[in-house]
């Protein structure tokens, strides 16, 4: 499993910039992820007594930059002799309903492994992780102009568009409430130390599969 995931971190380091603004094309490779990462998982799990299941979850980030807006979660998990083991994908971006904040807006996709402790009991489950990632995405660089007002649009300031990629240290604290044996309900709080972009939030977080 270890060998199958550092080839997943190679591939997310060579294609990352080239998804672009292409929704479907991103979909699809989470999508293509998120299996093959269960199928890492499904060589490992002991499905009689572990615990295994996928989280999705939608909340908010800042960065110290004082940059804030939405942001989206998706991972496969495993709880296995007192152990979480996690595959997740992130993705921050600025939407500007008003249309005058600054472009371009700013995104960011993270790709993390983490590894922590905690308890998973049958009406509860707290975890706690860390571990490595790799963080791209768009950032505003120097300023270029400030443009006029065109009916509902504007004025606002123009910078240049600079991509980036680093590597990250994903951390999170999470807490779900298991009502059935198959799902749970959320929340968390999550960060990723990095040289370029760093970013805190909360999010809240469903979960599905098998969690007791």
């Amino acid at each position: 499993m270890k060998n199958k995931t550092q080839q997943l971190l190679y591939l997310l380091l060579s294609i990352t910039f080239s998804l672009g603004k292409h929704t479907i094309r991103q979909l699809c490779f989470i999508t293509g992820l998120l299996l093959y990462s269960l199928t890492c998982v499904s060589q490992v799990v002991d499905f009689e007594n572990d615990e295994y299941w996928v989280d999705a979850g939608v909340g908010g980030f800042s960065t110290i930059d004082e940059i804030s807006d939405i942001s989206w979660h998706l991972s496969v998990n495993l709880f296995k002799d007192t152990t979480f083991y996690k595959i997740k994908y992130t993705r921050n971006e600025e939407w500007d309903f008003s249309f005058s904040g600054p472009r371009p807006e700013e995104k960011y996709n993270s790709i993390s492994l983490m590894i922590g402790k905690g308890f998973s009991r049958k009406h509860i489950q707290l975890q706690y992780l860390g571990g490595l990632g790799i963080t791209g995405g768009i950032k505003r660089g120097k300023f270029i102009k400030r443009t006029g007002q065109y009916l509902f649009f504007g004025p606002y300031d123009v910078y240049e568009e600079d991509k980036f990629i680093t590597l990250s240290i994903p951390l999170e604290v999470g807490l779900t409430f298991k009502p059935g044996k198959y799902i749970g309900i959320g929340g968390t709080l999550f960060g990723d130390l990095n040289k370029v972009r760093p970013y805190y939030g909360l999010a809240l977080k469903l979960s599905v599969g098998k969690l007791r």
